[in-house]
Parts: structure tokens; C-alpha cells; sequence
């Protein structure tokens, strides 16, 4: 719904009533599924640190997709993806010399070093491409709406299949709602 809200501030992109209808379904379908149904919950409790800096990504992940959508009129996906993956790693090589990342190299396991590698070509590289390739093609309020309301989704699928977490009826609910809400943002007119 940011990323929709910005678009449309700064883009210019036009967004029917359907799709801010849609964002706002998606929305509560989260606020259910994060308060299990006890929505008064929210008002009580405030704000904290912890959804402040959550609060903070979500305009930090909006304002990537905006810039990826105006720089994919002069790059290639791809080159974006490379230029963002090499800024990236400058910035945490500056960052972890702190913490004397050579010295903790000799101490990592075989596991962990495939863990890294497919987090780092998998994860994020090809991740990342995705997602830069979509925004490019479908722009940025299809694009985060698809990937960003199906996370709730697939981390309830996800947590049954590996830990055994049952799907409360309020998930079912949530997942619905989301699922509505994401039909209304991608649906044509």
C-alpha cells in the first residue's frame, strides 16, 4: 500500500479505487493475522522499536521499488541488480571491518559457506533480478503487492509444513483477506 500510495505521488501512477480498496483489505488482513484477531490490541500496546524500524523498511523497500522503476528506463534489470549487489557489498565490507571479517573466514564451516553462497546467488541475486525485472515490466504497486502480500501467506504454509504450527481459523482469515485484498490491486479493469 506505501509503495501504491508513493507511485502515484511520485510516478504519477495511476491506481484505481479497486486497488487502494485492495491495499487497504491486504492491510487489515495483516493487522489480523499480527494481533491474532485481537485488533484493539494494536492501540493499547502502541508503537515499539521494533515495529518502528519494521515501519521504517516497509518506506525503505517503497522508495527502492520507486527508484528501481525510474532507473529501469535507462538500465537493464540486470545491471541494476549488479550495480545494487556491488553497492551493497562495499557498504558491509566497510561495516563488518569493524567486527575483523578475515579473522572469522578461517573459523566458518563447509555448511556455512553454502549457506552464504546460496543466500548471497540465490536468495539475493536472483531474488533481487526478479524483482527488479518485474517492477520494470508490471511497476512497482503490482510487483510489491504479488511479492509483499503473499509473505504472510507463505510463512503460515511454510511454518504448518516444517515446524507443525497449525493454521488457526484467524490465519485462514488473514491469508483470505490478504489474498482478496492482492486480487483487487492485480485485477484489470
Amino acid at each position: 500500500m506505501v509503495t501504491g500510495l508513493l507511485s502515484a505521488l511520485f510516478l504519477k501512477e495511476r491506481l484505481a479505487r479497486r486497488q487502494y480498496l485492495g491495499g487497504a483489505i491486504a492491510c487489515f488482513g495483516v493487522l489480523v493475522l499480527l494481533t491474532q484477531g485481537n485488533l484493539p490490541q494494536i492501540w493499547s500496546q502502541g508503537i515499539n522499536l521494533g515495529d518502528g524500524l519494521m515501519l521504517a523498511a516497509v518506506l525503505c523497500w517503497a522508495i527502492y521499488a520507486l527508484l528501481v522503476k525510474q532507473l529501469s528506463q535507462r538500465y537493464s534489470g540486470l545491471a541494476l541488480t549488479f550495480y545494487a549487489a556491488v553497492s551493497g557489498c562495499l557498504q558491509l565490507l566497510v561495516v563488518a571491518t569493524w567486527e575483523r571479517w578475515w579473522q572469522q573466514l578461517g573459523g566458518l564451516s563447509g555448511a556455512a559457506l553454502v549457506a552464504l553462497a546460496y543466500m548471497g546467488i540465490a536468495a539475493s541475486g536472483v531474488g533481487y533480478l526478479l524483482f527488479n525485472l518485474s517492477v520494470e515490466r508490471i511497476g512497482p504497486t503490482r510487483t510489491t503487492s504479488v511479492v509483499y502480500g503473499g509473505v504472510p501467506i507463505f510463512v503460515a504454509i511454510l511454518a504448518g509444513l516444517f515446524f507443525q504450527e497449525a493454521i488457526t481459523p484467524t490465519m485462514g482469515l488473514s491469508m483470505g483477506l490478504i489474498g482478496l485484498g492482492v486480487q483487487f490491486v492485480l485485477r484489470s479493469p
